[in-house]
């Protein structure tokens, strides 16, 4: 049974023509493609017609476009091939795209001789999207060549171009390269800190030895009652036993008044001061 699909859209109509596999059922898939038809309107009047070498070529040529156009890389094309394809799309001026169609006589089998001149028709963005569209609708109906198939390969790194050129990428690594390099230089002329060594603090405030005034002949130095003018009771108590016979030396050697006169007069207040505190301390007789 004979089954006709249309995809139709405003710049594009793409008609399939085949047999399904139940001639009883008319919702049967088409699994044998008789002819395909794809006209432009509003672009040229001329009906792009041709079998299934014409329909695979067609959507072969229109998916790999589709994704140049989409994704900005350009996708090579396979250099296995001896002899051009029968549909093909290449990029044009400005925002133009050329269809190039190669069709054969259908009268005569194909030769050198009756081969026709490609056609090459003048598309737009929308009126090659509108291309794509119907290519997708196309490829979407399981009910229409269930194994029509668009086959995607993915494009090598190596091919693949940087959206920044090379120096721009490099720019902010080479600024700051010099940068640093400028930091530096500049460092290496900057001197050195002099350093000052300090000492302890507990070599500078160590007190100063001192040395002892020499003492006169005939006198005995009176380092406590110097050093402490006003004793406590109780080590004057301590000192009682030693202390009770300077009296008693003191009337026995006249000479050492004569000492005591060439004291100063802060031994002979000491002294008087001594004196009195003995005397108190002695016990009536």
């Amino acid at each position: 049974m004979t089954v006709k699909r249309q995809y139709t859209l405003p710049y594009c109509n793409l008609a399939v023509e085949g047999l399904s596999a139940d001639i009883n059922n008319p919702l049967s898939p088409v699994t044998l493609l008789m002819n395909a038809e794809c006209r432009l309107p509003g672009v040229s009047d001329i009906t792009l017609t041709g079998g299934r070498d014409f329909l695979d070529s067609l959507v072969m040529a229109v998916s790999r476009y589709g994704q140049q156009l989409l994704s900005g890389i350009p996708r090579p094309t396979a250099s296995a091939q001896t002899s051009p394809p029968l549909v093909d799309l290449k990029p044009g001026d400005q925002h133009y795209h050329h269809l190039i169609v190669r069709q054969q006589s259908l009268e005569e089998p194909p030769t050198d001789t009756n081969v026709l001149a490609p056609l090459d028709i003048k598309l737009t963005t929308v009126q090659f999207y509108d291309l794509m569209e119907a290519v997708d609708q196309l490829l979407a109906d399981t009910q229409t060549l269930p194994d029509l198939t668009a086959e995607f390969q993915a494009v090598p790194r190596r091919q693949v171009k940087p959206a920044e050129p090379v120096t721009k990428r490099a720019a902010p690594a080479a600024l700051g390269a010099a940068a640093l390099a400028a930091a530096g230089l500049a460092l290496f002329f900057v001197p050195p800190p002099e350093f000052e060594p300090t000492r302890p603090d507990g070599e500078t405030n160590a007190p100063a030895e001192t040395t002892p005034a020499p003492v006169e002949s005939g006198t005995e130095p009176q380092t406590g009652l110097e050093d402490s003018p006003a004793a406590s009771p109780e080590a004057a108590e301590a000192e009682q036993p030693a202390v009770e016979t300077a009296p008693v030396e003191a009337a026995d050697q006249p000479s050492t008044i004569a000492g005591d006169e060439r004291l100063g007069m802060r031994g002979l207040r000491m002294r008087g001061l001594g004196m009195r505190r003995l005397t108190s301390s002695q016990p009536p007789a």
